[in-house]
């Protein structure tokens, strides 16, 4: 898909110089640029959600339960053979080990 975007000389300018300083083609810096803000609003669109939703039930989860439940759920995982498939592709592709995955 191309999309055009119209920049003044000096935008245009700017936008150059900074995809030279990275080393990066325009396009891919631009396209990186994009994603980055949408990844961006969206972290802050779930931030507020979440302050809603505690400021309505302000329960909190401690660190402790929290390792505990995610124990709980390594220990299902691991005997999953979805789980155990997908890590030996993921060790076959790429040399990682559930260890360095999790």
């Amino acid at each position: 898909m191309l999309i055009n975007i119209r920049l003044t000389k000096e935008e245009k300018h700017t936008a150059k110089q900074y995809a030279k300083s990275l080393g990066l083609p325009l396009s891919k810096v631009m396209k990186t640029i994009f994603f980055e803000k949408i990844e961006d609003e969206y972290d802050c669109a779930i931030a507020d959600q979440a302050l809603r939703e505690y400021k309505n039930n302000p329960q909190t989860i401690s660190h402790e339960d929290i390792k505990k439940k995610l124990d709980i759920w390594k220990a299902e995982l691991i005997d999953n053979p979805a789980f155990i498939l997908f890590t030996r592709l993921l060790n076959l592709a790429f040399g990682l080990t559930f260890r360095s995955v999790c």
